[in-house]
């Protein structure tokens, strides 16, 4: 009796130490799995359901605005938690029935992440489902025509506060798209 009662807190004793030192090196492990698995081991997430917020709550939710000193290099979960934050206060048009996926489908690699990358994916996510949407012809021409220009005005303002770097993204995915083809009028206004 004595030695099965030692061989069971032998096998429990083992057990939760194997579980605690799985749960310290997780965080160092994940990145190195492959994204199926890492996927697995997240779980779902329910999409985001948006209040629009403004484009200054947008920069400050993500360590943007004007006066702070954030660090820019986050962790993976820093990163999921910032696309979370601006998916909840977008404050662009959402296409019709478009909800933010709950999280950004992105595997997680080993080393820092940037602190805009949270914020690149909710305006990549954003501008395909805008893109599409005009793409199906449901807007109509006026409405089709509004919503490039605010996906224009929202790159435009993201790539100035430094989060978006593609020069290039008006030419290749806006503009192919407008009834003419040819770029939106210059506007005198500043970008909001």
């Amino acid at each position: 009796m004595m030695n099965r009662t030692a061989k069971i807190t032998t096998g429990v004793t083992v057990a939760v130490v194997a579980v605690g030192l799985l749960a310290l090196t997780a965080p160092a492990v994940v990145p190195f799995l492959p994204h199926s698995v890492q996927v697995a081991l997240a779980g779902t997430a329910e999409p985001i359901d948006t209040v629009p917020g403004t484009v200054d709550e947008l920069l400050r939710a993500n360590g943007l605005g004007e006066h702070e000193v954030l660090d820019s290099h986050v962790s993976h979960a820093d990163v999921e938690a910032l696309y979370v934050a601006s998916a909840k206060i977008w404050p662009w048009t959402l296409p019709t029935g478009f909800k933010f996926p709950g999280r950004r489908g992105v595997a997680d690699t080993p080393g820092p992440h940037n602190r805009a990358m949270g914020l690149q994916s909710a305006f990549s996510k954003w501008a395909v489902a805008s893109l599409d949407e005009v793409r199906s012809g449901d807007l109509g021409a006026a409405a089709g025509a509004d919503r490039l220009n605010e996906v224009e005005a929202a790159y435009r303002v993201l790539f100035d506060a430094g989060v978006l770097g593609d020069r290039k993204f008006i030419e290749k995915a806006v503009d192919p798209l407008r009834a003419d083809g040819a770029p939106a009028p210059a506007s005198d206004e500043p970008s909001p």
